[in-house]
């Protein structure tokens, strides 16, 4: 599920899988608040920043890696999620 859909319309499961898979990946973190950042009306937005902080905290203050340029980062709708089993 990509991130803008997981803010629009995930459930429970969806959001347990992401935040396993930011737990392991800073650049999803990245991603993630550049997401964000779109759609910051979405209460959606607001937890998943939260994710990030509490994985990342360094990335709340908009730290080194939140201003890489956007050739660095991954294409925000191709970020995959685990099947569901």
């Amino acid at each position: 599920m990509a991130l803008e859909s997981l803010m629009e319309r995930g459930e429970l499961q969806d959001w347990r899988e992401f935040a396993q898979a930011l737990s392991k990946s800073e650049r999803l973190a990245c991603d993630t608040l550049r997401v964000c950042e779109y759609v910051q009306d979405r209460p959606s937005a607001a937890l998943a920043r939260m994710l990030v902080v509490s994985c990342y905290p360094e990335l709340g203050a908009g730290g080194p890696d939140r201003r890489r340029s956007e050739a660095q980062l991954d294409p925000l709708l191709l970020i995959p999620f685990p099947d569901r089993k």
